[in-house]
């Protein structure tokens, strides 16, 4: 613990996090457990200098580059600013009118567009779900049908494929894939909500052997709900879905560092949910231990990375 301290020079709190001292791992593997106060106040900052990041991490703002790069992602039925309704052109309209468009039943999508977290992201089943807070703007967007072998393993929630892609002189590189999925009939895939996620083998595309949960712990072997078993299986035709992963990430190379939700439809094709630059270091080194050496991390007092 003393070593990790001194080699990042900021408190242990880390180690303790990801349980590392229960863990019989080699030196540099400890290590490679970045902390979330250097990363965030270091490695993040320097990332994301000169980069307005409240803007693009704006969900309207996102789709609207999105649909310019012509990127598949479901489609935005309506908007909610300033606490009214309104259609995508921006112009106020009203449930009736709405409705003329939504099918009953249909399975919606609405998420603040600010991405807060503290006001969560939820699915309604009809416009009329629809609860309208005036100090928050939302987008609201039509659920996406998930190929049937996604489905099998958790068939309530969209489950996705957050994708951490660093970008370097304009060139994709994806750092890691993991899976989240949703439990006890939560239609969101979200760890904060009970959600688990599991690697994914970038040559293979088969699910490492267990899953696990950023909130709470644990090892799942298989499904909680489901009884899904992960060891052994993987992403159907994984070549052409990789193949399709990496032509999306390279639509976008803005950024230094992005952490994309990925979906699989029903038409086996790739369809981007959001992006997002302040993905969550702590999920993604809980599922896939340390990313030192994966995105290349060097403490600045140790000069630069080799």
């Amino acid at each position: 613990m003393k070593r990790y301290a001194e080699y990042w020079k900021c408190p242990a709190d880390d180690y303790v996090r990801y349980g590392l001292f229960e863990k019989s791992l080699p030196i540099e593997d400890i290590l490679d457990y970045v902390p979330m106060q250097y990363y965030y106040c270091n490695y993040y900052d320097e990332q994301f200098s000169g980069i307005d990041i409240a803007h693009w991490e704006d969900k309207w703002n996102e789709h609207i580059l999105l649909k310019e790069k012509g990127i598949n992602t479901p489609k935005v039925v309506a908007l909610v600013q300033n606490g009214r309704l309104c259609s995508v052109g921006k112009r106020i309209t009203d449930m009736k009118s709405l409705l003329a468009n939504t099918l009953e039943g249909e399975r919606l999508f609405i998420k603040p567009t600010n991405g807060i977290f503290k006001h969560k992201e939820k699915i309604i089943t009809s416009i009329n779900d629809l609860k309208i807070k005036k100090h928050l703007n939302y987008i609201v967007q039509r659920g996406l049908i998930q190929r049937n072998d996604l489905a099998e393993i958790n068939e309530s929630s969209l489950n996705t494929l957050r994708t951490i892609v660093k970008y370097t002189d304009g060139k994709p590189h994806i750092v890691a894939i993991l899976l989240r999925m949703g439990r006890k009939g939560c239609e969101l895939d979200n760890s904060g909500q009970g959600g688990i996620s599991v690697s994914i083998d970038l040559s293979t595309g088969l699910f490492g052997d267990f899953a696990g949960r950023e909130h709470g712990g644990g090892i799942f072997y298989e499904h909680p709900d489901t009884g899904y078993v992960f060891k052994g299986k993987g992403i159907r035709d994984w070549n052409d879905i990789f193949g399709k992963i990496q032509k999306t990430v390279s639509c976008i190379n803005t950024f230094k560092l992005i952490g994309w939700d990925l979906a699989i439809g029903e038409d086996s094709q790739v369809y981007v949910i959001e992006f997002n630059m302040g993905f969550g270091i702590e999920h993604a080194q809980t599922i896939l231990g340390g990313f030192r050496r994966r995105l290349e991390i060097c403490p600045k007092h140790k000069g630069t990375y080799k």
